[in-house]
């Protein structure tokens, strides 16, 4: 930053050169033994930002003001490849290894160039010491360039058929004999998918601010924003290019805020609430564990599509901070929110074919019951988010003398609500989290040592749990993937400040 008169000027930069490799075991219930479906994912992500703005340091004439410059380049590559059992695999036993001749292999090339350049502006007005208003705009052009490219071994499948086969090619099934047909899958050596998009959109807001009194302000504001399609990655099938690219539907929203800051009895009180509504064209959604048809198109898989839906969103907050004493604080935080889809259609998984998301077996569908994008479709008017519509904070610190030095004692309790938001079929029940903390500190703060205890009641809460799934399209372990609320941990913090 470099400061001039009544003005400054500031640069900043960054670069980020990241990788990330992953190995995950997708046969995650162990549905066949002495195998691993390995899935391996390298990815590169690489960003470059770029900023210059020159900002007011005191008002000129009642104004505040800052124009900037923008630019950021993000480019990312990632590979990913994983077996892909299909029917025949392991015949009837769920025992590996995996016979290779029905194990269709995968390959997932997925490169991203994003380029965002902007300019914009910010200025407000003081129309007296107590009321102000401030308008700003960012004119903002996003080139993006996204594909993926998928390669798919030769494999074969087994049908089970009541009568003879009669498919050209095919051949008794060496894995079941009569009545079960094995028809060979032929190698794609390369599918590309690709979509790319050059918007020139504008985002901007204005707000309203007036103290009423020295201890009492209120304000109302609006801002538009915009975000680029999102994009689903690593999915082996012949999945349509709307569901891989977010049907190529950027995001917007409207957003209406208006609120409160107050101070009481001295200043001792503070009471801060405010009201918000948003609406939402294309929100960009996530849908996790969605069925899909796999490469060759003889079974299902299941995984996260990123894909839009109009939503609205209506909520407030209050917070409330009380000095009982000099030494003593306590702080109370509470929101509710209905963030919701309006009547969206999404991916989903309809296991019992009802239109209605929910969290069953895969093992009762087929590849028969997917569309022709590939997947089951529902239109809901479920949450946006996974957490409840409304929960509170409670938290509060005493500080006293101790050895010439400060102690203190601290707890923090949240509490949620029922919660019918974290997966479909499935309500999650009440519970609250005891955090406390104690120590002792030096008066100018270079020093402190803390012992801590988190979720100290040792609260056990079912936070998720999944129906047991049928895997490969014929075993079932039984198994259901649950979460459940960190145990109780307790630590003790040490920190030393060399200098200032």
């Amino acid at each position: 930053a470099y400061e001039f008169g009544k003005a400054r000027v500031v640069y900043n930069g960054a670069l980020q050169d990241n990788s990330f490799d992953a190995l995950v075991d997708l046969d995650a219930m162990n549905a066949v033994s002495n195998y691993t479906q390995d899935q391996v994912t390298v990815s590169k992500y690489k960003v470059n930002t770029q900023e210059i703005r020159l900002e007011s340091m005191e008002p000129v004439s009642n104004f505040d003001y800052t124009l900037g410059l923008w630019y950021q380049k993000e480019k990312t590559n990632s590979v990913s490849g994983q077996g892909n059992p299909l029917f025949g695999a392991f015949g009837f036993s769920p025992v590996g290894p995996v016979d290779p001749a029905y194990d269709l292999q995968s390959l997932a090339l997925i490169p991203t160039n994003d380029t965002n350049t902007a300019i914009y502006g910010n200025l407000t007005y003081h129309f007296t010491d107590r009321t102000s208003l401030s308008v700003g705009a960012r004119r903002l052009k996003q080139e993006i360039d996204r594909s993926d490219t998928i390669i798919t071994s030769a494999a074969t499948v087994s049908f089970p058929l009541a009568f003879p086969c009669f498919f050209a090619g095919a051949t008794d099934s060496i894995k079941f004999g009569p009545g079960f047909c094995d028809i060979g899958i032929p190698a794609d050596p390369g599918t590309l998918r690709n979509t790319k998009k050059d918007y020139n959109e504008w985002v901007y807001q204005a707000s309203l601010k007036h103290n009423f009194t020295d201890d009492f302000m209120g304000y109302v504001s609006y801002g538009h924003s915009w975000r680029p399609p999102g994009q689903s990655v690593a999915i082996f099938g012949p999945i349509s290019q709307d569901l891989i690219f977010a049907a190529d539907k950027a995001e917007e929203s409207d957003s209406y805020e208006v609120g409160v800051r107050s101070e009481w009895f001295g200043k001792r009180l503070r009471v801060n609430g405010s009201y918000f509504h948003q609406d939402f064209t294309n929100y960009i959604g996530r849908f996790n564990d969605v069925p899909y048809t796999q490469a060759g198109g003889a079974s299902l898989g299941a995984a996260g599509f990123t894909y839009p839906g109009d939503a609205v969103v209506n909520g407030v907050e209050l917070e409330v901070n009380y000095d009982v004493s000099d030494n003593w604080t306590v702080n109370l935080s509470t929101a509710w929110a209905d963030g919701h889809f309006d009547n969206a259609r999404v991916p989903c998984r309809d296991t019992d074919k009802n239109g209605v998301p929910d969290g069953g077996d895969i093992g009762l569908l087929t590849p028969g019951d997917m569309t022709a994008d590939g997947v089951m479709y529902c239109v809901i008017s479920d949450s946006i988010a996974t957490t409840p519509d409304w929960q509170a904070t409670l938290q509060s610190e005493y500080n006293f003398p101790l050895f010439g030095n400060e102690g203190y004692v601290r707890g923090l309790y949240n509490y949620q609500p029922e919660n019918r938001n974290a997966q479909a079929g499935f309500t999650r029940e009440s519970y609250g989290l005891l955090n406390l903390y104690a120590g002792i500190r030096s008066n100018d703060r270079n020093w402190e040592i803390g012992l801590w205890a988190k979720n100290a009641l040792d609260e056990e809460v079912l936070l998720t749990s999944k129906a047991a799934q049928t895997a490969y399209s014929l075993f079932t372990p039984g198994y259901q993937q649950v979460t459940y609320t960190p145990e109780r941990e307790i630590g003790l913090t040490m920190r030393y400040s060399f200098g200032e």
